[in-house]
């Protein structure tokens, strides 16, 4: 029988009592089953990625809760979409996406430096060749930014808990490069589909993005909220609900995780 850990209820009780890093790293010492590839199936084509961290471990085992968002996602693509993968971390998504269908367009951004060599990687252990990788968060400006990473695991690929938020666990930042997101598509084709998950500048961003929204092309939009951080604030919550709803969309909750990071789904 395979341990339970990383069932969402008992994940998220493991988080609130800060339990969830050392139950981690026993399940990845103890597991009799771990290996340095995993394979899912998600559509039609099963992927695989690498698993060598613990931070990779977590994320990957039974998905860590990302299974009906993915499912949805997928479950939805035709040939002529266009995907932008927003902190595409070691690129769950865009290699979901960019192997279920091959036609579709896909720009991942990701800016550090460890994931992103990760999710190239993971693009060519796929054979994927419509996925461009870019090695830049999207912010305000074209810039450098700070991103304060977790003190344990923050230089490890696969890693969750870094932040443009500096939050009371973190000790340390690096530099990265940004892209503007409103110089968008001075580079890129229009999306139909984006996925947002930028550790805590949800709102922020989505600003930002208001422009790409209100594109009749636009027919998907999923962003992952993060309950401990700023960004879940109602308020911002709220205004990110407001500005898909002024833009055309239907708003919905995609809760996977027991709570711990739901995703807001729109759909036109």
């Amino acid at each position: 029988m395979k341990p339970v850990i990383y069932s969402p209820k008992l994940k998220n009780y493991l988080e609130k009592i800060g339990k969830l890093t050392e139950a981690t790293k026993l399940l990845y010492r103890i597991n009799p089953f771990r290996s340095r590839i995993k394979q899912f199936e998600i559509g039609n084509n099963p992927i695989k990625l690498y698993r060598e961290t613990e931070p990779e471990f977590a994320q990957l085992y039974n998905l860590s809760g990302e299974k009906e968002v993915l499912f949805d996602l997928v479950g939805s693509l035709e040939e002529d979409d266009v995907f932008y993968d927003i902190g595409a971390n070691i690129g769950l998504y865009t290699c979901s996406v960019a192997s279920e269908v091959p036609e579709i367009e896909v720009f991942s951004f990701e800016p550090l430096d460890i994931n992103y060599e990760r999710l190239k990687q993971n693009c060519e252990l796929n054979n994927l060749e419509n996925v461009e990788i870019i090695n830049k968060g999207v912010g305000k400006q074209s810039t450098t930014e700070k991103i304060y990473v977790d003190p344990e695991f923050g230089h490890q690929s696969g890693i969750g808990r870094n932040s443009f938020l500096k939050e009371p666990y973190h000790q340390e930042s690096v530099e990265v490069e940004m892209l503007a997101a409103r110089k968008l598509l001075d580079h890129y084709p229009k999306p139909t589909i984006i996925k947002i998950d930028v550790e805590g500048m949800e709102k922020e961003l989505c600003e930002e993005l208001e422009y790409l929204f209100n594109l009749d092309c636009l027919k998907r939009v999923y962003i992952e909220f993060h309950p401990k951080k700023k960004s879940f604030q109602n308020s911002d919550k709220e205004s990110v609900k407001n500005i898909l709803e002024a833009n055309g969309f239907e708003v919905s909750w995609i809760d996977d995780k027991g709570g711990s990071h739901p995703y807001m789904r729109g759909l036109k």
